[in-house]
């Protein structure tokens, strides 16, 4: 059997194009009926908001989408002719005449620019560096370049495009400012905003923009990414279903580290005090060690109420999501009375719940943590 190579993280490329052929391929299924529309019309949406689940790279189809816009062949914005000074300058034309459902053409100038990420009437706004696991935030001085250009139009593309990734990271001051140019955008300017967590983008930006839901990535196409960075088949499968379309929580599932605590998780479940003792001191160093195991007990929680919830209907095996896990899972429900009651599954999804709401609090994360794990420790059993 010939050996599997090491996974190793994928590091991002300069930019963030061409798209993988998968992930392009999901996001068109949604996006091409609006595409064709757009290019019929000769409109687009001045505003739009792309929102969906985190890791399902939809930042990354925002830069396709600029591609798009932008691209001599496939922008709505048809407004170079066969005299185009712009086109001559560049050499031959694309053939924008055969136009049917067209993508963008990767030849002409613009994509070029978009291919080795050196837009010129693209701004991109992104959070500042994460700190301790936190998301960064999107700063008032990071929305200087659109200000320093109001008035200007586009210098060479058919559109100026304001593109800001995770726009839900704004400060106040930063969101108020852009409102003030949302509410009266300029000709030839296109904003598209991408969000995971809605509820906090400002209700007034949301009205401004139109705004267009991407579906999580399909067990399938992460279980593909995964085998194509080096992980083995088998893990690839479970690693796909436990991330739920997440590409950034399956790259942090596919390294050791995860693995190693997982095995933590199984002893925990078996009442070990030690493995227990491991976990808290890991998960109390950052947030993101936290946040890494409140998502795998959220997972082991979904499942611990499948299989509670379906003792009466022996006949029925539900579908759990930790695989890997189903026989400890099933130990723990049977070795208390208390473990086979949706009680108490019930609360260990909201202990999840309250931490997650504690952690970017100014608390001590071991307590958060001793908080989080030591409830799944079983008591004696004369107290069962």
């Amino acid at each position: 059997m010939a050996r599997a190579k090491k996974f190793t993280r994928p590091t991002k490329p300069p930019s963030r194009l061409p798209l993988h052929e998968g992930i392009l391929k999901h996001y068109l299924l949604e996006f091409t009926p609006l595409f064709e529309n757009w290019q019929e019309s000769g409109n687009f949406p001045q505003s739009i908001l792309l929102t969906g689940t985190k890791g399902n790279r939809k930042e990354d189809f925002a830069h396709y989408l600029c591609q798009w816009l932008n691209c001599h062949v496939s922008s709505p914005k048809l407004n170079f002719s066969p005299e185009s000074e712009t086109f001559n300058l560049f050499g031959e034309e694309p053939n924008v005449s055969k136009m049917k459902n067209p993508t963008p053409c990767g030849v002409c100038p613009e994509c070029k620019r978009a291919l080795g990420n050196n837009w010129i009437d693209v701004i991109n706004i992104r959070p500042e560096s994460a700190v301790e696991g936190r998301a960064g935030l999107i700063r008032i001085d990071a929305l200087v370049p659109i200000q320093s250009t109001l008035g200007f139009g586009p210098s060479e593309a058919p559109f100026k495009i304001i593109l800001i990734e995770k726009c839900e990271t704004m400060t106040t001051q930063a969101a108020n400012a852009l409102l003030k140019t949302l509410e009266e955008p300029m000709k030839d300017w296109i904003f598209i905003l991408t969000a995971s967590d809605t509820t906090r983008v400002p209700s007034t930006i949301m009205s401004r923009c139109q705004r267009f839901n991407s579906a999580p990535l399909s067990v399938a196409l992460t279980k593909s990414i995964l085998i194509r960075d080096g992980v083995e088949e088998e893990k690839a499968n479970l690693i796909a279903h436990l991330s739920s379309g997440n590409l950034d929580k399956a790259a942090d599932m596919a390294e050791g580290d995860y693995w190693n605590h997982r095995q933590n998780i199984a002893a925990v479940l078996s009442n070990s005090n030690s493995a227990a003792n491991t976990l808290i001191e890991f998960a109390g160093k950052n947030v993101a060690h936290l946040n890494q195991i409140i998502d795998q007990l959220e997972l082991i929680v979904k499942d611990g109420l499948l299989l509670v919830t379906n003792q009466d209907h022996s006949n029925t095996q539900p579908h759990l999501v930790n695989k890997d896990l189903e026989t400890s899972i099933n130990k723990f429900i049977k070795s208390s009375k208390k473990h086979q009651t949706s009680l108490f599954w019930f609360d260990r999804f909201r202990d999840i719940q309250e931490i997650r709401h504690k952690i970017h609090a100014p608390l001590n994360r071991k307590i958060l943590s001793q908080e989080l794990i030591i409830p799944w420790l079983s008591l004696q059993e004369g107290q069962r």
